[in-house]
């Protein structure tokens, strides 16, 4: 599976790049050592296959410890806005990233 990063903008306009290990079209997991409070909302710059996607999302729950149910510290965040186009292109990633790991 091709490693998706992200940009996450910070408050006075710094920004933290994170790697993104879980992808679905309406949301995703964040590994962070520093993962936000949960209902925080966050602008995220995705960054899949040389294309930079734009969202709004909401922290779902978040987790500083190693191991357990989320294996690595971060966050699951839930889209809430993010374009129709964008929204295919993910989509159209994990269809493909699933037929790569298929044995034909």
């Amino acid at each position: 599976t091709e490693a998706t990063e992200v940009l996450q903008e910070l408050p006075a306009g710094a920004a933290r790049q994170e790697r993104v290990s879980a992808l679905s079209e309406g949301g995703c997991y964040i590994c962070s050592t520093a993962p936000e409070p949960v209902q925080t909302v966050l602008s995220l710059t995705l960054y899949i296959k040389n294309r930079e996607i734009q969202v709004s999302a909401s922290v779902q729950y978040s987790s500083t410890m190693i191991g357990g149910q989320h294996k690595e510290p971060g966050m699951g965040m839930q889209f809430m806005s993010i374009r129709p186009e964008d929204r295919i292109f993910v989509r159209d990633f994990i269809k493909d990233q699933i037929a790569r790991e298929i044995p034909v």
